[in-house]
């Protein structure tokens, strides 16, 4: 008769609700999310919105290796957040999308790599916490002074002074 687990075996388990599932969450993480380049991989973190758990969804494009290869890289991925779950965000799915090499790695090197991206990605959150003047919209406009910010303005290449990538002589006359 099978003995029940031991909470600690409990605590670092991996439910079906930390995981991504179903193919329009990875691809709704993959549009709005934030991407981290590692050198073996690439992490895409999207804020849920709630205070849930941190959730993990893995892809391994058939360029990384064979399916045990892409196996390995899987469950080593899995193990770093099994094990690591309070270094992944709150409130965040987060997508690793396995590289071509690396299926060469051991799990300390992995380990090392995915939490040195997200350690990354807190500090230069932790800089962008300060609110900034410009919110959304708000437009650059030149006058003799220097600069300065219109609320509401779109901002278009033309108004920056730069060249659409169209064109290469400059903007459009009007």
């Amino acid at each position: 008769m099978p003995t029940a687990a031991p909470e600690s075996h409990a605590a670092n388990a991996f439910p079906k609700s930390l995981r991504m599932l179903r193919r329009a969450e990875f691809r709704v993480a993959q549009t709005r999310g934030r991407r981290i380049h590692a050198t073996h991989f690439v992490l895409i973190l999207d804020n849920r919105e709630d205070d849930g758990p941190g959730r993990l969804g893995i892809t391994t494009a058939r360029k990384v290796g064979s399916a045990v290869r892409r196996n390995r890289v899987r469950r080593l991925v899995r193990e770093v957040f099994r094990l690591h779950k309070g270094s992944f965000p709150v409130g965040h799915d987060c997508v690793v999308i396995a590289r071509e090499n690396a299926p060469e790695l051991d799990f300390p090197t992995v380990r090392d790599e995915l939490l040195a991206a997200l350690t990354r990605r807190r500090e230069r959150s932790a800089t962008r916490a300060v609110p900034s003047s410009r919110g959304p919209g708000t437009q650059l406009r030149s006058t003799g002074a220097g600069p300065q910010r219109v609320a509401g303005a779109k901002i278009r290449r033309a108004d920056l002074g730069s060249p659409s990538p169209a064109s290469p002589k400059g903007p459009r006359p009007r």
